[in-house]
């Protein structure tokens, strides 16, 4: 049991690593944004969740602007299902954060590594973010 999460972890931080390297090289990073200087904060969750357990995701949005950012949407991609979640338009004021957890439901989901594409945007700005989930 030990070694192999271990293998799953190593696994895990190769794949990573292979991603930010494939996106660099494609110029997809950005990485002068390191998520506290923009209107993304953090993106929290477990990395390892059973079969058939729903996939729980907080994202924040810290409005750093000298202005309200209004008709925010956050929402989760995963790239292998193509299943999308995400809710309703929020607004940000000045100064302020909010917070929206993104719900997947795996359902039926085999276990396995998938890559979330997390995206929070309105009409003037659009940050993405990528995060590894495993379903064991």
């Amino acid at each position: 049991m030990v070694s192999s999460l271990r293998v799953i972890i190593v696994r895990k931080i190769l794949s990573v690593f292979a991603v930010f390297i494939v996106l660099a090289l494609f110029g997809k990073i950005d990485f002068s944004d390191r998520g506290y200087d923009s209107f993304f904060g953090q993106v929290r969750s477990y990395e390892i969740y059973e079969a058939g357990q729903p996939v729980e995701l907080h994202t924040n949005v810290v409005n750093r602007a000298d202005e309200n950012i209004e008709d925010v949407k956050a929402r989760m991609l995963i790239y292998d299902t193509g299943d999308v979640t995400g809710g309703t338009a929020f607004d940000v004021d000045h100064g302020d954060s909010y917070g929206r957890f993104l719900v997947w439901e795996t359902g039926n989901v085999p276990p396995g590594e998938y890559l979330a594409r997390i995206t929070v945007s309105n009409d003037h700005f659009r940050k993405v973010r990528h995060r590894y989930i495993t379903i064991i």
